[in-house]
């Protein structure tokens, strides 16, 4: 089994998103060993940016779902996160519900549509 491994980066600075694929996050960031950089980067990172990851799921419109994506369910609105204790990716719909991510695979199949982020777009949940 395997599943593509990808984060998306908010820069609380700029306002945008910037996506990186494993092996671009280690080369563009942490570079070849270069250890200030390092030090730099884990340091700055929890107060500019905002690191989510790629669910390995897909919308019904093939855009990937991605920690932070706010979308519309069967349920209403909702917005995806990683639950630690039960470490799988739920959605929280606007008015307290959670229920489990899931895919086309499973029983239970819903059809989500991304119709924007926890960033750019909180007025979509009602913040």
């Amino acid at each position: 089994m395997s599943r593509e491994i990808k984060f998306r980066v908010y820069d609380q600075t700029s306002k945008d998103h910037k996506v990186y694929g494993i092996g671009e996050v280690v080369d563009e960031h942490f570079g070849l060993g270069i250890i200030s950089r390092i030090v730099w980067w884990l340091k700055d990172i929890k107060h500019k940016f905002i690191i989510e990851q790629y669910t390995g799921l897909k919308d019904k419109n093939g855009k990937e779902i991605y920690e932070g994506d706010i979308l519309q369910t069967c349920c209403g609105k909702a917005e995806v996160y990683f639950d630690d204790e039960l470490l799988m990716y739920r959605i929280k719909v606007r008015h307290g519900g959670t229920m489990p991510l899931v895919s086309k695979k499973s029983k239970r199949h819903f059809d989500y549509t991304i119709i924007g982020n926890v960033h750019e777009n909180p007025e979509l949940l009602g913040g």
